[in-house]
């Protein structure tokens, strides 16, 4: 093979290994987005208490550690229906403020997707943790595990 060939077939090597990198950054940015949209409308359906929309956003067997409510894991769709059926109990005349996550952190890959954030509840000097896991399956992507912690922020300093 001459020079001149071996450089179009490494040139040409280079740019099919460029394309598949594209390609995998293209796919993971659709996952981020496809993600980051179910995340949104577990969001909505959560600011208005909109029971079956949550519940239909949780994979069967979903897990979830929810301090705030209980001490030990919840373990099922059932058992997370009913956590969050006492939590629309809690405003009978309406919705409450509505959760506003900060500092959105999302990543997937083809399958999972992870999406982490904050929400400062500044009156109470509280910050709410909070981490989903969404699992992509033949329904769209889901929650099968969601993390939710509150940590007492520092009080102002004056």
């Amino acid at each position: 093979m001459t020079a001149p060939h071996l450089v179009r077939l490494t040139l040409a090597l280079a740019l099919v290994a460029q394309g598949c990198r594209s390609t995998e950054q293209e796919s993971a940015s659709n996952h981020d987005a496809q993600v980051r949209e179910a995340m949104d409308h577990f969001l909505v359906a959560l600011n208005n208490l909109d029971l079956v929309a949550i519940d239909s956003m949780f994979t069967d067997s979903v897990s979830a550690f929810v301090p705030t409510v209980q001490g030990h894991a919840v373990q099922g769709r059932t058992a997370m229906r009913e956590i969050f059926v006492g939590y629309a109990a809690r405003f009978p005349d309406g919705p409450p403020p509505a959760t506003v996550p900060q500092k959105v952190v999302v990543s997937s890959s083809d399958s999972l997707g992870v999406v982490s954030f904050v929400v400062p509840d500044l009156e109470r000097g509280i910050v709410r943790r909070r981490t989903f896991v969404f699992r992509r399956g033949d329904g769209g992507w889901r929650i099968s595990h969601y993390h939710a912690s509150d940590f007492l922020s520092a009080p102002p300093t004056r």
